[in-house]
This record gives structure tokens, C-alpha cells and sequence, in this order.
């Protein structure tokens, strides 16, 4: 794989540096016929492996439902129909799209349910084309839904049981999505291959800031690449992000802290943090600032 700083955008395939035995055993796992589940924190390359593989298994068509970006019912329902749109499965200014427009805009004058519309794609577009893929980004956030998310669950748990679609689900909620699929007494118990992400290792990153460096003829004096490596743990996003600023010259690893584009990172994952973590985070800062005031 090539060393890439690709801070800010999904890796391609060739990019996915540090991740070729999860990239492997990704595709053979949807080759074969099966699902998966991947499982880290933000910031591990969840998003770019799964591109990978849709990039890797070209013949295969790939319908991507982000939860970072579907807040509601109708989200859920429009994105569904883009999806089937970039696949191929409908083509635009069909009379299908129409039909499914039309379709959608029942759920506003509440003439339809979200769950029905929702099971009538996957029904007729999507369980029924054996070439499709599902690729489910961060579903544990789809919570959010109420009952469309259980419904949703449900929906997906018959058909992967029954074959009639693989998926790929992804998660930074680690704990949610572990025991949704290592939990014996819930349905998907073992139905998904759990895929884990770790932080790379220190030796994995240090190749990948070297590597990426000589490509972009940069350099940066050695103990400051090591202290970079250090700050970023081995989570691919700040590796990446460190790596962009020795290119800019900036071999300063502690000014990262400052660096514009992790705060901007950090404050949109704090966005999309829920009510309760959102309280949660505020109780622990109160927390700490009385045990630094006592």
C-alpha cells in the first residue's frame, strides 16, 4: 500500500496503509457470501476500508447509508433512493425514480409510513438484486430513528438470515455494536463477521510517516517524527494529520493541539455526539475542573 496523507477524505484502496490483512479478510468475507460488522473508534479507517472494498469487488454494486448525515426517517428514505440511483439500479428521470419521489413525499402529508416506504426499496430494489451490497456507516447512530431503527434492524436481520443481501456495518459505538453481535440472546448472533480495528502499531506507523514523507519530498528531524507518533496514538486520522503538517513544514508535534483542522475534526465528532453524551461530557469537565480548583 501506498503512504498517503489523506487527512480529510476517504483512503482508496491502494491507500489503505497498515490494513491489509482487514482489507483481506473483508473482501473474502463478502466473496464468500457473508456479512460483516466493523468495530472501532472514530478516527480508524472504518469509512476508507469499506470504499476499499467497494473499489476492490468493482462487479459488485455498493449502496452507502451514512448515519452521520441521516437524522430522520426522511433522511434515511431520500438517501435509499440516491443510493440506488449511484448504483445503477434506477436511472434518473425514470418513471421508477418518479414513482419512489412521489412515494416519498407521502411520508411529509403523513399519507405513508417511513417503514413502509422503506420496506417496499428494500423489498423490490434491493433484497431482489443478489449483485448489492449495503453498506451501513456508523448504524448505531440510527437510534436516533425511534422505531424505524428497530424496524430497520429487524428488516435487516431477515434478510441477511434469509441470503437475500450482505451488508457491511460499521460502528465507533464499540461496546453497542460488539454486543449486538456477540450477545447469543440476540437475533444477530454470529450473523455478522466482527471485523475489529486497532491503532496501527508503532513500527506500522513510523513506516507509514517515513514513507509518506520521501513521497512528498519532505522531511522532518527524526525524534520529532517519533514525538508526532507518540501524540497520534497509531489512530490513522491523526497519523495522517501529522504527516500534513511535516509536509507544511510544520515539525512542531504539540502545535497539532492548535492546528485548525483538529479542531474542526474534534468539534464536528462532538456534533454528532447524542443528548446524553453530550451531558455526559459536560458532568466529567465540571468533574475535573473542581478536582483542579480543590
Amino acid at each position: 500500500m501506498k503512504a498517503r496523507f489523506n487527512f480529510g477524505r476517504l483512503a482508496g484502496k491502494d491507500e489503505v496503509y497498515g490494513r491489509e490483512s482487514e482489507l483481506k479478510n473483508l473482501i473474502e468475507i463478502i466473496s464468500s457470501g457473508g456479512s460483516a460488522a466493523l468495530s472501532a473508534i472514530r478516527g480508524m479507517g472504518k469509512s476508507s476500508l469499506m470504499k476499499a472494498v467497494s473499489e476492490s469487488l468493482s462487479e459488485r454494486k455498493f449502496i452507502w447509508l451514512s448515519f452521520e448525515s441521516i437524522y430522520n426517517s426522511l433522511d434515511l428514505a431520500q438517501n435509499l433512493i440516491n443510493g440506488l440511483i449511484s448504483a445503477n439500479v434506477i436511472s434518473e428521470n425514470s418513471q421508477e425514480l418518479s414513482n419512489l419521489e412521489n412515494a416519498r413525499l407521502g411520508i411529509n402529508d403523513g399519507s405513508l409510513s417511513a417503514s413502509v416506504f422503506i420496506e417496499n426499496i428494500l423489498n423490490e430494489y434491493i433484497f431482489a438484486n443478489q449483485d448489492l451490497i449495503l453498506v451501513l456507516d456508523e448504524i448505531t447512530r440510527a437510534r436516533g430513528l425511534g422505531r424505524t431503527y428497530n424496524w430497520l434492524l429487524r428488516t435487516l436481520y431477515y434478510g441477511i438470515k434469509r441470503d437475500r443481501i450482505q451488508a457491511i456495518m460499521a460502528s465507533s459505538e464499540i461496546g453497542i455494536i460488539k454486543h449486538t453481535i456477540m450477545n447469543e440472546q440476540l437475533p444477530f448472533y454470529k450473523l455478522l463477521n466482527l471485523i475489529e480495528l486497532k491503532p496501527l502499531d508503532e513500527p506500522t506507523s513510523l513506516n507509514y510517516l517515513f514513507e509518506g514523507l520521501e513521497f512528498y519530498g519532505a522531511s522532518c528531524p527524526k525524534p520529532k517524527i517519533y514525538e508526532y507518533y507518540i501524540i497520534s496514538e497509531g489512530i490513522p486520522v491523526w497519523l495522517s494529520l501529522s504527516g500534513l503538517r511535516m509536509v507544511e513544514g510544520l515539525c512542531n508535534p504539540v502545535g497539532i493541539y492548535r492546528d485548525d483542522r483538529a479542531l474542526k475534526y474534534v468539534l464536528e465528532q462532538f456534533l454528532q455526539l447524542s443528548r446524553k453524551e453530550k451531558e455526559i461530557l459536560r458532568l466529567a469537565a465540571k468533574r475535573m475542573d473542581i478536582g483542579a480548583a480543590g
